[in-house]
């Protein structure tokens, strides 16, 4: 696998007519896709063998004179001639070690993983195989010389974009938020497990199990911890200082879930016994005892801020407008080809209720939704967020907010996803008896980039042989606006 990846490639090319532009235009592409990717591969290798990841804006070639009648060998020998001049020239500048441009494998690591807790999908230069073996490897750049940096970007953050902790809880696993919760504070792994199991346990007694309580439990313990004096510690959690932390979590637990005193109350009465001289509990219990014994401890505000899910479908959607981003901005995917399903989507969610004259229900059925064209495309309900980029599209959903990485499809969503593609192959008379897979494999599964136009958003498609068979498919493509888009997509592919 390469170790280089070249973000775009533009070739310009001065031709004596325009009679022969589109034979060198094939000429040039065969050539960056074939042979010249290797002899590239060597002339980064040579210059730049480290594991330090160089990062250029760009670089500009010019290849001057080329002859037609030995075009392929003078274009191959000149552009390489060129690269080694210009990256040489370009490393003799990179040696100041305050340039951004060379960052550490760790740095690398980090940079992308803040990249994606802030926008929902990874950068360019990302490459993430393996949600575990990504974590394993911020877990190690965390525990180096970027710890520091990393804590304040979070504790500068986590308000000011509240997507940044939603998402960090949502998409990742308890052992990776317990080696986060170590780069933020003191303690142990052990210390952040049993304070998170302490939690779940009083949120499944008194919220009756309805709570979502992994990530309610989880963005307690972030927000008091990034709010705490643990912050400066530099010793382990006592077992006191654990429950006195635990308290506090428990106020800033009551505003999200609806959580009475009573229930409350047997929890944390062996941890007051032991606590009873201290200022913190002395709070506590002022705290607890100024409501009455059935009341549930929820701020009004808050409360009413949290029946998103009532909204009508009309407010629901205009809440739902896609993010700013710069023009010529581009995003790479996975199942691109997905996008052929379009003229089934509308009866198909509605046919599971999910939506409403035109719109999704709720944020759950929005949800859902997402996950089931993840479902579609490769028959898996498990995915990482930074693969749903496409399906937020298709959906409405605004690319910047996360969705729950633990959604749970029934049978019968499984059951209506295999009869839609049963009757797209139906439908396509070309595929005759291609199966499921066979779909799923030859025409969902392409690589794509997705390009924001000043109109929407361009969907520029890996092409195949096989494509021919697009030219018998009973509907179009070309153009994408499904009632609840709030951007047309436009398809690049056939």
């Amino acid at each position: 696998m390469s170790r280089h990846i070249i973000h775009r490639q533009q070739i310009i090319l001065n031709v004596p007519n325009r009679e022969g532009a589109y034979a060198f235009q094939n000429r040039v592409s065969a050539l960056l896709q074939h042979e010249l990717p290797g002899n590239m591969e060597a002339v980064f290798d040579e210059l730049f063998p480290s594991d330090d990841i160089i990062r250029i804006d760009s670089l500009q070639l010019n290849l001057g004179n080329v002859s037609p009648h030995n075009f392929e060998k003078e274009f191959k020998t000149q552009l390489i001639e060129e690269l080694r001049k210009s990256l040489s020239s370009k490393k003799d500048k990179l040696n100041d070690e305050n340039n951004e441009e060379i960052l550490s494998s760790e740095q690398s690591v980090i940079k992308t993983f803040i990249y994606f807790l802030e926008n929902g999908h990874l950068p360019w230069y990302g490459i993430v195989k393996q949600i575990t073996e990504w974590e394993d490897e911020i877990s190690k750049g965390l525990s180096g010389r970027y710890k520091q940096n990393f804590s304040k970007w979070l504790i500068d953050n986590y308000q000011r974009k509240p997507v940044v902790l939603q998402r960090l809880v949502h998409q990742f696993t308890d052992k990776f938020l317990e080696n986060i919760l170590l780069t933020l504070a003191s303690g142990t792994t052990d210390a952040w497990k049993l304070i998170y199991d302490d939690l779940t346990t009083v949120i499944n007694q008194s919220a009756k199990g309805k709570s979502p309580d992994r990530v309610v439990a989880w963005k307690c313990i972030f927000h008091t911890v990034l709010n705490s004096a643990a912050l400066s510690g530099s010793s382990n959690l006592s077992e006191s200082e654990s429950d006195e932390l635990v308290l506090n979590i428990l106020k800033s637990l009551a505003n999200d879930c609806k959580i009475s005193a009573k229930d409350i109350t047997p929890f944390i009465k062996d941890k007051i016994d032991k606590q009873l001289k201290t200022t913190s509990v002395k709070n506590a219990l002022l705290w607890l005892k100024s409501f009455p014994e059935n009341e549930t401890i929820v701020d009004t505000e808050s409360d009413k801020n949290k029946k998103g899910n009532d909204r009508p479908a009309e407010a629901y959607s205009k809440s739902r407008k896609q993010p700013a981003f710069a023009e010529n901005e581009s995003i790479y995917i996975k199942n691109s080809g997905i996008v052929i399903l379009h003229y089934f989507l509308n009866p198909f969610f509605s046919g599971l209720n999910l939506l409403k004259e035109g719109k999704f229900v709720d944020d759950t059925a929005h949800h859902r939704a997402v996950l089931l064209l993840h479902y579609l495309a490769t028959g898996n309900t498990q995915v990482a967020e930074f693969e749903l980029t496409l399906y937020k599209i298709l959906c409405g959903y605004r690319l910047e907010e996360t969705l729950p990485a633990t959604i749970i499809l029934s049978k019968v969503e499984k059951n209506e996803s295999e009869k839609l593609l049963k009757a797209v192959i139906d439908h396509w008379k070309a595929l005759k008896n291609t199966s499921v897979e066979g779909l799923r494999n030859t025409f969902f599964d392409r690589d794509g980039k997705l390009t924001v136009k000043e109109n929407g958003w361009l969907l520029t498609v890996e092409q195949k042989t096989v494509d021919i068979l697009l030219g018998k498919l009973p509907w179009g493509f070309s153009t994408v606006r499904l009632p609840w888009m709030q951007q047309i997509l436009n398809v690049d592919w056939y």
